[in-house]
């Protein structure tokens, strides 16, 4: 006898989960401390989701082996295993570029301003430059990374300036950003979620949202593969006289 599962249900019971979860910094009074408080529920929440290959960091800086860095980050999604953990002055902390999967912005609200602001910190990332020559794991074995992998970039808020919230202001925006601009993925925990595939975009009602954008994040980790392995000779170059 075969017995079956609501998984409508499932994804509803784990919506409420973690729902639960970020309303708790709506509450804090304090600008700075709310923040804080959303930025680590933001994160706590995808921590939760995700398998624990991917690390979830905040406030982070990406860097990449000319020494250029990018803009901080509020979340940063990226592969530990192959991260060495000596990029760190004080209590900053720095990721090469090769180990990055995604990074996000958090903002209270979904507005033109905090999207292009958002967009302008992805962009800061993509523009760093992974080394071509580092190598991938393959079941054991070294391969040269081959291509380029599409660093993930969003946005996260509570609630939505337009009404419907992803209706045609937050279309025209996302229209105007170019290609190291673009936004794949976000939440809006009480107007939904979006998720770019290509020329696609695809919404999910507030009822789903958090679990829809926590279902395309993992989606679009999937796709993007393996991060390469991480060359610390070439980030120490400098190091030798000769």
């Amino acid at each position: 006898m075969s017995s079956s599962i609501d998984l409508q249900e499932v994804f509803e019971n784990r919506q409420q989960e973690l729902e639960a979860r970020l309303v708790r910094a709506r509450s804090i009074a304090h600008p700075a401390a709310a923040g804080d408080e959303g930025e680590e529920n933001w994160a706590e929440v995808i921590r939760e989701f995700l398998p624990r290959r991917y690390e979830v960091a905040r406030h982070r800086f990406v860097i990449d082996a000319d020494g250029r860095m990018s803009d901080q980050q509020d979340i940063v999604i990226y592969d530990k295993l192959y991260a060495p953990t000596f990029f760190v002055l004080g209590s900053t902390e720095y990721i090469p570029v090769e180990s990055v999967y995604a990074v996000f912005e958090v903002k209270p609200r979904l507005t033109k301003r905090n999207m292009l602001y958002a967009a302008d910190k992805v962009r800061s990332v993509r523009q760093l430059k992974p080394n071509p020559g580092y190598f991938r794991i393959y079941t054991g074995e070294l391969k040269q990374a081959e291509g380029e992998r599409h660093l993930l970039g969003g946005i996260l808020c509570h609630e939505s300036a337009w009404s419907p919230p992803l209706g045609e202001p937050f279309e025209r925006v996302m229209s105007e950003l170019d290609e190291n601009q673009i936004l794949d993925l976000g939440c809006v925990v009480t107007g939904g979620a979006f998720y770019r595939e290509k020329e696609n975009l695809r919404r999910a009602g507030s009822d789903q949202g958090l679990i829809a954008f926590c279902v395309s994040l993992f989606d679009a980790l999937q796709k993007a593969g393996n991060a390469p392995g991480v060359s610390a000779l070439v980030y120490g170059r400098q190091l030798w006289l000769d």
